[in-house]
């Protein structure tokens, strides 16, 4: 089995440096989490954080699709600490890998104990570059991947999945006459 966290602050952060909308597609989500790293079965629901002021109707559709979400402030890494200490509790015998959607280094400590118990990370964060040039991944946790120890996915390879229907672009169409 597998379980997911989403770093809810950092996912839009990363969406928006892909030039995503506020919105995403959380079925579309819930597939890519389901589909990436091993074959096991996705333990649900996935875990995400959000922020207070985050609406009703945001938080059930984001439990209709199979998404808890939990409740949390940005500031002072509360929401990091949600996440870290719901990974803290995995055991090896029941979870054998886990998937963080984070670009954040906050994670790095629990996560190197984690595969350290023999649990397989997978990270699903993005390399695209941040409005102002600075990285979207900081060198500690590239760091992570030159040692083998985390497997990347890069976040911007599933983009038309995670737009929400409404924010998808229809290609442009022409008609030609013909003289």
């Amino acid at each position: 089995m597998k379980a997911a966290f989403v770093d809810g602050a950092s996912f839009y952060h990363m969406r928006r440096n892909m030039g995503m909308g506020e919105s995403f597609s959380h079925a579309g989500c819930r597939s890519i989490l389901e589909e990436i790293g091993s074959n096991e079965p996705l333990l649900l629901p996935v875990a995400i954080t959000v922020v207070h002021s985050v609406s009703a109707n945001e938080v059930r559709e984001l439990m209709a699709n199979q998404f808890r979400p939990i409740l949390t402030s940005s500031r002072g890494g509360q929401d990091d600490l949600a996440i870290i200490l719901g990974i803290d509790k995995i055991s090896p015998a029941e979870i054998h890998e886990i998937i963080l959607v984070s670009s954040d280094k906050d994670f790095i400590p629990i996560l190197r104990c984690k595969y350290a118990e023999g649990i397989r990370i997978t990270l699903l964060a993005t390399r695209t570059p941040q409005k102002d040039g600075r990285r979207s991944i900081g060198f500690e946790m590239e760091k992570e991947f030159g040692r083998d120890r985390f497997q990347f996915v890069e976040l911007s390879r599933y983009i038309n999945r995670l737009r929400h229907p409404e924010d998808q672009v229809e290609p442009l169409r022409y008609e030609y006459e013909v003289y």
